[in-house]
């Protein structure tokens, strides 16, 4: 499991800010929407919110690189607020 970091945070910030489409989640507003997964009373698939997050279409990542970075802080943001909400 992949540790949050600010500099993990920044690059997320900056991947969701670059996108061109209007819909995909902003860092705040996907801290809330995983935090608001997290307290539901069944575990919710990433398969399922992922599209969510996007908002439209899904991202444009520029390699398979990016696109396994990119994941993995998402989940790394999803892990981190799961700590939140079990203390």
């Amino acid at each position: 499991m992949r540790k949050l970091t600010d500099e993990g945070l920044a690059r997320l910030d900056h991947f969701l800010v670059s996108q061109e489409d209007d819909e995909v989640m902003m860092v705040p507003e996907l801290d809330g929407f995983l935090t608001g997964l997290l307290v539901c009373p069944e575990m919710i698939l990433p398969s399922v919110w992922l599209p969510v997050v996007w908002g439209g279409d899904g991202p444009v990542f520029e390699d398979q690189t990016e696109a396994n970075e990119i994941l993995g802080l998402i989940m790394a943001l999803y892990w981190s607020a799961s700590r939140k909400v079990v203390r």
